[in-house]
């Protein structure tokens, strides 16, 4: 409303003044929702033509041939995750068997591999379930009847002599071929 209006109403001036800042609050909140639902609708807008150029894009496209296309795809990323799987597998195998030949003290690197090879392969015996072999003691207690070299006692009677460090005899240090006096420290 004008001033002059809400004069004639019997307001006064400073009630006039509180009734504008109202009023002028008001008109700016309304002004911001507008300036958003510009913007939005802006967007709105713009999305459309690009699900309209998407779409006129897929003008003359053979649907069967699109959903043969997805089908191979799919088929290629299930056999990319089989693969995967099985490799995942097989290093926790083999990661598995590692640590217990390790534990029966096998050192042999040739005895670990075919040791490895055998128990891993699907022939074996062996069932891979839960993280580990069900059946692997048994395996191994077969396979030292078989070879009784197979397990090595570890020697606790050796005594393992530890390196010594040597200096320089009567002063001297040899170094390339010639004796050097050697400095004083202390």
């Amino acid at each position: 409303m004008r001033t002059e209006e809400l004069a004639a109403l019997g307001l006064t001036k400073e009630q006039i003044s509180k009734v504008h800042a109202m009023n002028g609050k008001s008109i700016a909140e309304h002004e911001k929702k507008l300036a958003e639902l510009k913007a939005e609708c802006e967007s709105l807008k713009a999305e459309a033509e690009k699900a309209e150029a998407a779409l006129l894009s897929l003008e003359g496209v053979d649907a069967e041939q699109v959903i043969a296309e997805i089908q191979s795809y799919k088929d290629t990323i299930a056999i990319a995750k089989n693969n995967f799987d099985k490799q995942m597998t097989m290093r926790d195998q083999k990661a598995w068997v590692d640590k217990k030949l390790n534990e029966y003290g096998i050192n042999s690197s040739f005895a670990r591999q075919q040791l490895t090879a055998d128990i891993m392969a699907e022939d074996s015996g062996l069932v891979w379930q839960d993280g580990e072999y069900y059946g692997f003691d048994d395996y191994m207690r077969t396979a030292k009847e078989k070879d009784g070299s197979l397990y090595q006692e570890k020697d606790t009677s050796a005594v393992v002599e530890t390196p010594r460090f040597t200096g320089p005899v009567d002063g001297h240090l040899k170094i390339y071929g010639e004796s050097r006096k050697m400095p004083k420290i202390f």
